[in-house]
């Protein structure tokens, strides 16, 4: 059965990199709500100016943007599959997509939350590096580069985000952590909660204990 896998934490949970290894092990296209985002800034694009202003806030951008960037990129993708990485954020975006997975009575629904506190949230955002290039992430002190300076798989040169630093991770997590509660409750049973907290090889152990092996692609 086709699925789609909701991987749900704070900026800076882990998230990104469980989707990232998960992905590959399932043979399935991840698909990120903050790179479509930040993909729209990096063109300069008439859109990426409406949403600009909400991220330099740290505040989430409205729902009706998400909307309509998410559509267009999941369209093709409801005949195979896909991981979901941090979307939905919120109460309405989960009801909205609920019904949306309705039209695809054959899509398998399955929701991690990867729970992790806030000093250790600080700790791992702000050594956090992304490729410019292909995108993959970094940290300087838990998983380097050579030099921390390029990247060592395609040598693109390692940025850090604009919001990645101790003042707006605070206010992202107070935001997320206020949003996220109705959107736990409203999955239920339907939700694994992980203990981010762990290394990142034993969440993805956690992980892939919920899953059946007919999930993995040799």
């Amino acid at each position: 059965m086709k699925s789609c896998i909701i991987f749900l934490g704070a900026p800076g949970s882990g998230k990104g990199t469980q989707a990232e290894w998960l992905s590959k092990e399932m043979k399935l296209e991840k698909v990120s709500t903050g790179d479509l985002i930040r993909s729209e800034i990096q063109k300069g694009t008439v859109f990426s100016k409406k949403i600009s202003p909400f991220i330099l806030q740290g505040k989430l951008v409205p729902d009706r943007h998400i909307f309509s960037l998410l559509k267009k990129k999941l369209a093709p993708l409801f005949g195979m599959g896909f991981i979901l990485d941090g979307y939905p954020r919120n109460y309405n975006q989960a009801i909205w997509f609920d019904k949306f997975l309705s039209n695809y009575p054959d899509i398998l629904q399955m929701v991690f939350y990867l729970n992790l506190k806030l000093p250790t949230l600080i700790s791992r955002v702000c050594g956090r590096r992304i490729c410019d290039n292909c995108k993959k992430i970094y940290h300087i002190k838990f998983f380097p580069t050579k030099d921390n300076v390029y990247c060592d798989s395609c040598g693109g040169k390692l940025t850090l985000r604009i919001d990645d630093n101790k003042e707006m991770v605070s206010i992202r997590y107070g935001i997320f952590k206020k949003l996220i509660r109705p959107v736990i409750t409203f999955y239920g049973d339907r939700i694994h909660e992980v203990d981010a907290e762990q290394s990142q090889w034993l969440v993805s152990q956690e992980i892939k204990k919920y899953l059946s092996h007919d999930h993995f692609k040799n």
